[in-house]
């Protein structure tokens, strides 16, 4: 949460870069250290794991759409410099609405409204994150907030239809954005530090020690969770799937319609399709990785299902004894 305070406070050109190089090196860090304990975990787990099917259904909810945000917010940033006339290493997106001035730079020194945005995204992946590994009443609180990314879609779609590309859905998205990123390695780092913990197996049925499975509360928590869980993530999805159809719609617009002088004018041409493929290929591809390990889940425990009746099949079983008698 420092780091994150240092780098919204932050507003000189130098002082940003290097609070953005800490940040983004600490993410690396835990990102890595998480890797590195998880994978002695395995090594030695004697316990079944929980229900993947279901973390890759939140992983599609939640953590999909903010990879996908993260990308697309890198894209314009990075890949369009000179349309755009951005400065990566400012987080600078360019003019907003196509004018001079003033421009869309994301902590640019408003630091409460910078770390608000940062810190929501930073509660939301690493609660999520914690959720998967078994507390349910973590799931609709982090899905919650998943909130401003979609009311920073729908507002400047409302109040910047015309100038979509050029708005500051960008710069506050980024805030947001860096905030999930940097919650995804803190909570990928502290779900494997908790999974190192556990000493008595969870079952799929029980997956956290605050659920009561007598209950029927808990049963109408479950559907309630799951509804809040289910609505979020659409709206979530449908914010960036948005943000990439009206960046491209917009993606050469002037603030006036006569106005020719916005940096992103290209001379009256429509934007290239392949602007539009290229947006929209970001959230295809980040929704089609927790797809494919859901469906990968689900045949592996097809086949664990198969293997296990054939053990405790009795003619499979006999003719097992006969074959080693043979022997």
């Amino acid at each position: 949460t420092s780091l994150g305070f240092f780098l919204a406070v932050l507003i000189g050109a130098e002082q940003k870069s290097l609070a953005l190089l800490i940040l983004l090196s600490s993410i690396f860090v835990f990102f890595a250290g998480a890797g590195l304990f998880d994978y002695r975990t395995r090594k030695r787990a004697t316990q079944k794991k929980n229900s993947s099917q279901h973390s890759s259904f939140l992983a599609l909810l939640s953590i999909a759409p903010s990879a996908a945000l993260i990308l697309f917010c890198i894209v314009r940033l990075w890949a369009y410099q000179d349309h755009f006339h951005t400065r990566p290493e400012l987080l600078d997106f360019g003019p907003k609405n196509g004018g001079l001035e003033p421009t869309n730079i994301a902590f640019d020194g408003n630091g409460l409204t910078s770390f608000g945005h940062w810190i929501q995204g930073f509660l939301s992946s690493a609660l999520l994150l914690l959720a998967m590994e078994g507390c349910l009443i973590l799931e609709p609180i982090a899905l919650l907030l998943t909130f401003y990314p979609i009311y920073n879609f729908f507002k400047r779609w409302n109040l910047n239809g015309d100038t979509f590309a050029t708005s500051s859905y960008f710069n506050n998205g980024t805030e947001w954005a860096l905030g999930s990123l940097s919650g995804m390695a803190v909570g990928s780092f502290l779900a494997v530090v908790l999974r190192r913990r556990k000493t008595t197996i969870v079952d799929q049925h029980s997956r956290s020690s605050c659920e009561n499975r007598s209950s029927m509360i808990l049963q109408v928590a479950k559907c309630t969770s799951m509804i809040i869980c289910c609505i979020m993530g659409i709206l979530f999805w449908l914010s960036v799937i948005g943000a990439c159809i009206f960046s491209w719609i917009t993606w050469n617009n002037c603030f006036d319609e006569d106005d020719t002088t916005c940096v992103n004018y290209d001379n009256g041409n429509d934007p290239k399709p392949s602007v539009l493929v290229y947006l929209l290929s970001i959230p295809v591809l980040c929704c089609m990785i927790p797809i494919i390990a859901w469906v990968c889940d689900c045949n592996g425990k097809k086949q664990e299902k198969h293997e296990e009746k054939i053990r405790h099949d009795p003619e499979t079983q006999h003719q097992k004894v006969l074959e080693n008698e043979s022997t």
